[in-house]
C-alpha cells in the first residue's frame, strides 16, 4: 500500500474547479503502466456507455475531467457496449487499441468489459453486493468487507490492464448507484489534484453519507481503505 490510509471529509475543490493534471510537454511520453499519472499519456479516449444514467454519467464525467485537465487532451468519443468492434463478441474484452483510454462508469453487473476484466485482470477483486468483499489480486489480502446501501458504499476507481490487447481501462464504480457517484466524485476531487505524479494505480474508498443531500458531497465522510499500484 503506497498511500497510507486515513479519514477524510471532502472540501470543494479550490479556484474554478478546474484540475489541471500535467503542464509538462512531456506529459505524453508518460504511459498507462504509471498508474494514474499516465493518464494524460494517450492519443485517444473511448467512454463506453452501458444505457444506464448514473453508469453513464459518470464515465462521461471522467472523460470531461481528463479532457480538460491534460496537457494535450486526447481526441474522445462515446460509444455503446453493443457497437460493433468495441467488444470482443465470444468474451467481451475491450478491443481498443492500446494508445486509446477507455473509460467506464459503473461495475461488472451492467458492463460487460467490466466483468470481463474482473476474470483475471484487475488489481481488485470484489464478490456480493450487501456485504461486499473486496480482495488485492496480487496478495490475496482482503482490503474491506462489510454491507451497502444508499447512504454507506464502496467506491474503487482503478487502471486496469488488458494484456491481450494491451488496453488500458480507466474504472469507477461501487457496489450500488451512489456508490458509483461516489467513485467518480473521489477521482474528481482526490485523485485528480495530484494527478501529475500520483503512480498509484487503484483506490478502495468507504463512502457514508453525512449531511441532507443523499448523494455524495463534501460534507460526507469519505475513509481511504487501500492504494496500490
Amino acid at each position: 500500500m503506497s498511500r497510507a490510509a486515513g479519514l477524510f471529509v471532502l472540501l470543494p475543490l479550490l479556484g474554478c474547479g478546474r484540475a489541471r493534471f500535467d503542464d509538462t510537454p512531456d506529459a505524453k511520453l508518460e504511459t498507462a503502466a504509471s498508474g494514474y499519472r499516465g493518464l494524460c499519456g494517450f492519443d485517444h479516449l473511448t467512454v463506453i456507455d452501458n444505457g444506464l444514467t448514473i453508469d453513464d454519467s459518470v464515465g462521461a464525467m471522467l472523460s470531461s475531467t481528463l479532457s480538460a485537465g491534460c496537457h494535450d487532451a486526447p481526441a474522445s468519443r462515446t460509444v455503446s457496449q453493443d457497437g460493433a468492434g468495441i467488444l470482443d463478441p465470444a468474451t467481451n474484452r475491450p478491443l481498443m487499441a492500446a494508445d486509446d483510454l477507455v473509460v467506464i462508469g459503473g461495475g461488472d453487473g451492467p458492463n460487460r468489459a467490466i466483468a470481463y476484466l474482473l476474470k483475471a485482470d484487475t488489481p481488485v477483486t470484489w464478490s456480493g453486493s450487501s456485504p461486499a468483499t473486496f480482495v488485492e489480486r496480487a496478495t490475496g489480502r482482503t482490503i474491506a468487507m462489510g454491507s451497502t446501501s444508499t447512504s454507506h458504499d464502496y467506491a474503487l476507481v482503478m487502471v486496469v490492464s488488458e494484456p491481450i490487447g494491451g488496453t488500458k481501462v480507466l474504472s469507477a464504480a461501487g457496489m450500488q448507484v451512489n456508490g458509483t457517484l461516489a467513485a467518480g466524485y473521489w477521482f474528481a476531487n482526490q485523485i485528480a489534484p495530484s494527478i501529475a505524479t500520483d503512480l498509484d494505480a487503484w483506490t478502495l474508498v468507504e463512502w457514508t453519507n453525512a449531511d441532507a443531500d443523499p448523494a455524495p458531497s463534501a460534507g460526507d465522510t469519505f475513509a481511504v481503505l487501500g492504494t496500490g499500484r
